[in-house]
């Protein structure tokens, strides 16, 4: 499990127990971006990677006020133009911590992820559908989206929402 170390200075360190090489090459790719004349979208929390585990700075959440919210937005958009070509995913709202106009991506282990070949959907529409949503930003999980779940109560969840939530609409299926 993951330990915050706190010391007496009151820096604080995360140990991980798996390899934190993902979170390096993220915080490399998005340097490299900046000197090339892109996004700046870091800082990223200095990070240690030592094969099966790794050392992490703790990135804490801080407000960002009403005139510097437009340049979150820009750099998340920055983010999800490198996701989408990175094909990564499972970016939802634990992995996402909103630093001032800084957003912070932590826990990218699906930073590069291969399309899932499994086919849900009986209809060839919602195969399609399913096709082009997965080479599309919205694999990356950042975006909100809803599922409907066995009971058919719909829960939301993605980076930028509050937390996964059941709404308690239910999904009629009027058509079938």
């Amino acid at each position: 499990s993951v330990l915050l170390l706190t010391f007496s200075s009151g820096a604080r360190v995360l140990y991980k127990p798996r390899t934190l090489a993902f979170d390096y090459i993220w915080s490399q790719v998005t340097r490299w971006l900046a000197k090339q004349g892109g996004a700046s979208i870091g800082p990223h929390p200095s990070t240690l990677d030592m094969g099966n585990y790794g050392w992490q700075e703790l990135c804490g959440h801080n407000d960002c006020n009403e005139s510097s919210a437009p340049m979150f937005y820009q750099r998340l958009g920055a983010c999800l133009a490198l996701f989408r070509v990175l094909g990564s995913s499972d970016m939802h709202h634990e992995n996402l911590i909103a630093n001032g106009d800084h957003p912070v991506f932590v826990d990218v282990e699906t930073l590069v992820a291969p399309v899932p070949r499994a086919d849900f959907s009986v209809h060839p529409a919602l195969r399609a559908a399913d096709q082009t949503l997965l080479h599309s930003v919205w694999r990356s999980g950042v975006l909100p989206d809803a599922v409907v779940l066995p009971t058919g109560d719909v829960m939301t969840y993605g980076g930028i929402t509050q937390s996964p939530a059941v709404s308690g609409l239910v999904w009629d299926f009027i058509n079938v």
